[in-house]
């Protein structure tokens, strides 16, 4: 269980840190571009250590390329994955086709391409979280049952 929530957690650091970045190069001066790209990096390459820490403390069977939130150690996690992602899968299509539908109303409601990029950015963040935050839940729950 601990490295479906490692990963989750820094799964979902990434895609804020990635979220903000954008945000940033679209909006800020150079100078606040060249730091928050560099703070990108630093947070990029702390996931990585963090991630090989991790393995190596854990003694995890996963491979450092190979995902380890697809636990697959036994059947029973095989089960709660499959659940899981089911979960992640409904989240990810309603969060679409609400991120889609809020698109189209900012599209109608502002003539501004910087408020409709800041927009997409900030809901694609936002499902990307909602995905990754529904699945690290229903894997936790059905690891409690």
């Amino acid at each position: 269980m601990r490295k479906v929530i490692f990963e989750s957690v820094a799964g979902i650091v990434v895609i804020i840190a990635t979220g903000a970045t954008f945000i940033i190069l679209a909006t800020a001066s150079r100078e606040i571009c060249l730091i928050a790209v560099l703070a990108y990096l630093a947070i990029a390459v702390l996931y990585f250590v963090a991630r090989f820490v991790f393995l190596k403390k854990n003694k995890s069977l996963a491979t450092y390329f190979e995902t380890i939130e697809l636990a697959k150690d036994d059947e029973r996690e095989v089960q709660i994955t499959g659940k899981a992602l089911r979960t992640a899968y409904h989240s990810a299509i309603y969060g679409l086709v609400i991120a889609m539908g809020s698109l189209l109303f900012i599209e109608a409601f502002t003539s501004q391409s910087g408020v409709m990029y800041i927009a997409a950015i900030l809901l694609i963040s936002l499902v990307l979280l909602v995905i990754t935050i529904s699945y690290c839940i229903r894997w936790v729950v059905e690891y409690k049952k």
